[in-house]
Parts: C-alpha cells; sequence; structure tokens
C-alpha cells in the first residue's frame, strides 16, 4: 500500500471477493479493510501512482467504475466475507487499444463506454453469491 497511497497499513478483515467472469479473461479481486499505521499520503512512488486523494463516501467520483461503489460500500458498511458476482462487460469488441481509439474519435461511442463502466448493464448485473457475517460472530 505505501507505494500506491504514501501510507504503511494493518489488514482488519477480509471484505470480500468480486468476481467479473465475463471481463476479458475474467476478473477476480480480493478486497482487505485496513488501518493506517502511519506514512504520508504524498510519499507514494510516482512509477506506482499518477495522483492519490482521499474522498467522502457521499461524494466519490462519477468515474469510479460501477463494481468499484459496490466494494468501496462494502468495506465502509463493516461486513466481511461476502463474495460478489458481478456481470461487467467490458465496453467495445474486447479489444483496448481499438476502445480507446473509437473513443477518440467517436463521442457518442465515448458516452457508450463510459456508461458501460459506471453503471450496471442491467438491473441484476451484480449477484451476492455468500452472504455477510455478522462481525460480534467472528469472535
Amino acid at each position: 500500500m505505501r507505494e500506491e497511497t504514501g501510507f504503511r497499513v494493518a489488514l482488519i478483515r477480509v471484505v470480500g471477493t468480486y468476481s467479473r467472469p465475463r471481463w476479458r479473461a475474467g476478473s477476480h479481486s480480493v478486497l482487505f479493510a485496513a488501518t493506517v499505521v502511519d506514512g504520508d499520503p504524498g510519499d507514494f512512488d510516482p512509477n506506482e501512482t499518477i495522483e492519490a486523494r482521499s474522498f467522502n463516501l457521499d461524494n466519490l467520483p462519477d468515474s469510479l467504475l460501477w463494481w468499484q461503489r459496490r466494494m468501496v460500500a462494502d468495506a465502509a458498511s463493516g461486513i466481511a466475507g461476502v463474495a460478489w458476482s458481478h456481470e461487467a462487460l467490458v465496453p467495445g469488441d474486447g479489444d483496448r487499444a481499438a476502445t480507446v481509439a473509437r473513443s477518440r474519435r467517436d463521442p457518442a461511442f465515448a458516452e457508450q463506454v463510459q456508461a458501460a463502466l459506471t453503471r450496471p448493464p442491467y438491473e441484476d448485473a451484480e449477484r451476492l453469491d455468500v452472504g455477510s457475517l455478522p462481525l460480534a460472530s467472528l469472535d
């Protein structure tokens, strides 16, 4: 974490796993909750991070990917041990370079790409596969 944020942290719990089986060749993330031990928010590795900022939970950036909003909400809620599947679809034909090039020359397509990345593609695009355990029951 220090390279990306400038902070040294201590892990508190596993929040959950988040799978996007239809995202490129499939993508899976494990999210940990952590507490800051020490560090300086300006002391990140510029080869790892371009910019680091903090946000209030009620004012997250509009550009945040839609499934990342779920991850932030889960971490903030204090839950542990969830497993989510997200039907995140790769915009365009799956070729990242071609999608970026087309987005630069076609504003309507760029809006479609932004919508695909910032809003779920349909109402049931995320599914809770394993429920949360109350933290008190983990003791």
